[in-house]
């Protein structure tokens, strides 16, 4: 399982949106992300915590949890 976050790129947050992408919360663990963090994006735009994005692929989970966008797929 963990091959398949591997495949989704990571980037580091910054402030004021200048990362490009309009989230500033992980809707994982609802806390806010902190410029210099380190940001997993997946294929439907939506990004997360590494962590928490690994915690939710270990519980068995690969939807997206904002959109359902099925990332255990191999077109994902």
């Amino acid at each position: 399982m963990a091959a398949i976050i591997q495949r989704f790129p990571v980037f580091t947050f910054v402030s004021g949106g200048e990362s490009g992408f309009g989230a500033t919360q992980c809707s994982i663990c609802l806390t806010d992300f902190a410029v210099g963090e380190h940001l997993r994006i997946l294929p439907c735009g939506h990004m997360y915590h590494r962590k928490c994005l690994k915690q939710l692929v270990a519980s068995g989970s690969m939807t997206c949890p904002d959109c359902r966008h099925n990332f255990g797929n191999n077109n994902a």
